[in-house]
């Protein structure tokens, strides 16, 4: 007769789903597609603002780039040379990705003292890079 040490297949089982409850509910692995936590969102309305007031203050894009850590920003009227008069960040919205989508209404000075407002929504990146992307709503 063998004294070989056997253990009990439902002892198995029972090892096997704690193991698998403990890895899902610690949440290892990525997040699923389409959900930011709010420090996710706080950091991303920061950073995203912290930009628009640059361009208020009459810096470009490439100056943004200069910055450590860099940022790279993405937007039609900004890179034309127009001026951003003011901003208003309306709310967030979820996306299919990662990132939240933020919408903001903006104030362009334009010509002979006309101001246009525009209502859009910047897709912001806040990790491994900094990157704010500009989507017309239409």
């Amino acid at each position: 007769m063998c004294n070989c040490y056997t253990i009990p297949i439902h002892r198995i089982l029972v090892v096997s789903a704690a193991v698998a409850v403990s890895i899902a509910v610690a949440g290892c692995g990525a997040r699923a597609p389409g959900s930011f936590s709010s420090g996710d969102v706080d950091q991303a309305k920061s950073k995203l603002g912290a930009a628009l007031d640059a361009w208020k203050e009459g810096k470009t894009p490439a100056d943004l780039r200069g910055l450590k850590p860099s940022v790279y920003v993405s937007d039609q009227d900004w890179s034309a040379g127009k001026k951003l008069a003011e901003f208003r960040i309306d709310r967030v919205e979820k996306t299919t990705g990662p990132n939240p989508n933020i919408v903001v209404v903006l104030t362009l000075d334009e010509a002979k003292g006309k101001a246009t407002k525009k209502q859009v929504v910047y897709s912001v990146t806040t990790a491994p890079a900094i990157t704010i992307a500009r989507t017309d709503i239409n």
